[in-house]
């Protein structure tokens, strides 16, 4: 809205196509790639959601440097597939990896943190980043805010990356 001088309305409409058409076709796209060509391939799918949410990260950083509304929309929609597709295998490996009796209970536990620390910390974070930025970035300064995030991406794809390592010698001990 600041950068664009967009209007609540039309940014809501934007974002919600954007958002819905992308998450679905990275939901399903995910889902369909980890069954059709990864299955039983536990540690393949976790690269490859890390790879995803690095370039998720890296389609966030263009996102936020486009100086061009409609490249920034195409940027989004793109991102929100990328962060979507993770959503299908993630789960999926979840609810592999946890007795039946506890599944509910992660995947609870999983939105209880992505909610408090998403949801919660992260407009926060992002919020105080950009009123100490303002002095130097004026009314872009939620822009570079932002982009200051993007990192935290690449943290969340090294810690999938490092899951890679053991998921396999994880599930055998379920069985």
């Amino acid at each position: 809205m600041r950068s664009y001088a967009l209007k609540t309305g039309q940014l809501g409409t934007w974002f919600a196509v954007l958002f819905g058409v992308g998450g679905l076709v990275g939901t399903y796209a995910g889902g369909e790639w980890a069954s059709r060509f990864a299955p039983r391939r536990e540690d393949l799918q976790l690269k490859l959601m890390a790879g995803a949410l690095c370039l998720f990260g890296v389609l966030s950083s263009l996102i936020y440097t486009s100086a061009n509304l409609y490249v920034a929309f195409a940027l989004t929609g793109l991102s929100a597939a990328g962060g979507a597709f993770v959503n299908g295998p993630l789960f999926a490996i979840v609810q592999s990896l946890v007795p039946a009796r506890l599944r509910a209970t992660a995947i609870a536990l999983i939105y209880l943190f992505a909610n408090l620390l998403g949801m919660g910390l992260g407009p926060l974070a992002a919020g105080s980043l950009s009123d100490g930025l303002r002095s130097w970035a004026g009314t872009e300064s939620l822009r570079y805010a932002l982009l200051m995030l993007c990192p935290g991406y690449a943290w969340a794809a090294w810690h999938l990356w490092r899951a890679s390592r053991t998921v396999l010698a994880d599930l055998e001990v379920q069985k």
